[in-house]
């Protein structure tokens, strides 16, 4: 069967992972247009498309056509509340290349022009970016906000329907799992109908007779008196991975500069712009994981394992800050330009971005540990993964030996520390919902791609802007199968290069030594540690 979809579904819209990464199938068929016209418009505080199931007005609506199974049907009809907010139809849907097809199509139920302001631009083609400026709330900030001091659920249907108690609860219960997941057990009461003009009808329940479903202990937060000595070790498999961190040490005076100015003016102006602002952003986010570590994480875990780990983690992050900002010193000759750079979060747009969104996690103080793992194991699995591949593209070139060399040790650095963030995951015993983690990746990795594809594209140092947003994905699946979920984008690596990336080192292109060294002594064993005098040379 197929079904039509002309809002936040779409490829490239704030919802499409919701679409591809849940159970079911779905496959894309191609994009087209309805042969009925229908009002579409930007409604509610939210600024939520909405498509009206009025055939009197309107016009041809363009969205794109899948293919799914039944289990997906039944998916999106929860999605969409269908029945009672939406309808479901099967509409004609004329394709681009002028073929028909039949494909469901969600239409909301007629509402009332004294609550809805339909005398607002009637769209053919919805987009969340469209010069409407109109910025789309997604369906967890909007739980969020609504769930603060009281619960207010709006109800887009018939004046009629607005009566049944029963129907209000339901679409209460509903907004609760978005924001809470399936399992969240709630019982609301006094519910009351508000009527405004000109906005939707909202339904209304007092916050503290909101009762979810208890949260078992977390035994990393626990109080831990302790917590002041390491011995005797309780979390072995954490410790394993501060020894590996500890075995992985390394300075900037290990990494030679020298030869990277000769390469720097081989480099055109595109290839050193784009290498100029990527040191930027990593100048200033690992002090961002930094801040994270020192405000948040090491303050609230009280497993001394971690706390050594967290510890170690800020000294290699300002190792990686120094490395950052001594390239942007030693490449950039003009101090004004390197003052920019040294601000870059100030000053760069596309830098800013990413920035805000994993400071956002540090100061939100009403996410859970839970939701801070996952976002900061984003930060360092997903924003790092794009640049560290275009440095790499670099090296393939034989250019820039210190660059790249760093980007070595860099790159195996993050990928410990995000491999991390999914061991201390598994020790939550309050996990997220697959479709909360899904929905906190694919943020990130949206990010990312528009980082790396539009507002610093790769094509400036000659990679293609599709294989690197496919490979983004790729990294993003990798992670979601380390943290025990279904794959959100089923994405293959299109860079053999960076197959064993953060895995092992390989041999590079340069007359120095591999960056897969480690301390001497530091990961083997008491035996190893002997030295033999009988041994058989």
């Amino acid at each position: 069967m197929l079904v039509f979809v002309y809002g936040t579904l779409k490829k490239n819209e704030p919802n499409h992972h919701y679409l591809m990464a849940t159970s079911g199938s779905c496959d894309f068929i191609g994009n087209g247009r309805s042969v009925s016209k229908f009002p579409l418009i930007i409604a509610t505080q939210f600024n939520i498309p909405m498509a009206l199931r009025d055939r009197k007005r309107g016009k041809r609506i363009q969205g794109e056509v899948y293919k799914i199974d039944e289990e997906k049907l039944g998916y999106l009809d929860e999605l969409e509340a269908y029945p009672d907010l939406y309808t479901r139809e099967l509409e004609t849907i004329e394709m681009a290349d002028g073929s028909t097809e039949k494909a469901w199509m969600y239409l909301l139920h007629e509402w009332r022009d004294d609550i809805f302001d339909t005398s607002s631009e009637l769209l053919d083609c919805y987009s969340s970016k469209g010069e409407h400026g109109r910025e789309y709330v997604d369906r967890l900030k909007r739980a969020r906000l609504l769930l603060d001091s009281k619960l207010d659920v709006f109800a887009w249907i018939k004046g009629k329907d607005l009566d049944d108690e029963a129907l209000k609860e339901k679409t209460m219960q509903k907004a609760l799992r978005d924001l809470s997941g399936p399992s969240a057990d709630s019982t609301l009461t006094m519910t009351t109908l508000i009527d405004k003009e000109n906005t939707a009808p909202v339904v209304t329940a007092t916050k503290d007779l909101v009762s979810a479903a208890p949260l078992l202990e977390e035994p990393l937060l626990k109080e831990n008196p302790n917590r002041f000595v390491i011995f005797p070790l309780q979390y072995h498999d954490i410790w394993a991975f501060y020894k590996k961190a500890v075995a992985s040490f390394w300075t900037v005076e290990e990494v030679d500069l020298g030869k990277d100015m000769n390469d720097w003016e081989k480099l055109n102006d595109n290839e050193r712009f784009f290498v100029s602002r990527v040191l930027a952003f990593f100048a200033a986010s690992d002090g961002i994981v930094n801040e994270n570590l020192v405000e948040r994480f090491a303050q609230e875990v009280q497993v001394p394992e971690a706390r050594f780990f967290y510890g170690f983690q800020i000294a290699i992050e300002n190792i990686h800050s120094e490395m950052y900002s001594k390239m942007i010193e030693t490449y950039i000759r003009d101090d004004k330009e390197r003052r920019l750079l040294f601000n870059a979060i100030e000053e760069f747009p596309f830098i800013k971005k990413k920035a805000d969104w994993a400071l956002r996690w540090i100061a939100d103080q009403k996410s859970t540990f839970s939701e801070r793992v996952i976002a900061f194991a984003a930060v360092e699995g997903i924003f790092f993964s794009g640049s560290f591949a275009a440095i790499f593209w670099l090296k393939k070139r034989g250019l820039m030996p210190g660059l790249t060399h760093s980007n070595e040790l860099i790159s195996r650095d993050e990928g410990l520390h995000r491999d991390f963030a999914c061991l201390m995951y598994r020790h939550i015993n309050n996990k997220l919902s697959q479709e909360r983690i899904h929905h906190i990746i694919a943020d990130a990795v949206k990010i990312e791609q528009e980082f790396l594809t539009e507002a610093l594209p790769v094509d400036m140092i000659g990679m293609n802007k599709k294989l690197m947003s496919q490979y983004i994905e790729f990294v993003a699946d990798h992670l979601l199968a380390e943290l025990g979920c279904d794959k959100l984008f089923h994405s293959k690596n299109p860079f053999d290069f960076m197959e064993n990336i953060s895995i092992e080192g390989k041999t590079n292109f340069f007359e120095k030594r591999v960056s897969e060294y480690q301390k001497p002594g530091v990961m083997s064993s008491e035996e190893d540690r002997q030295i033999e005098f009988d041994a058989d040379f």
